[in-house]
């Protein structure tokens, strides 16, 4: 396992990244022109989110 501090840090990360998407989730007002801005951006939620949690976890795995 991690050390305290850090485990504490990956939990606070964490829980930033899900409030915040969530937060992003029930702001899309200008989802669509957004997208037009940025073609390349995912617009399937649930990936974007699935990805970032595997970074994070991934992160917190190799350490």
């Amino acid at each position: 396992g991690l050390p305290p501090a850090e485990a504490r840090g990956a939990a606070s990360a964490l829980l930033y990244f899900v409030l915040g998407h969530a937060a992003e989730q029930q702001a899309r007002l200008d989802w669509e022109r957004f997208h037009e801005a940025h073609p390349d951006a995912a617009p399937d939620a649930d990936t974007t989110f699935s990805l970032g949690v595997a970074l994070i976890l991934d992160g917190v795995a190799s350490r």
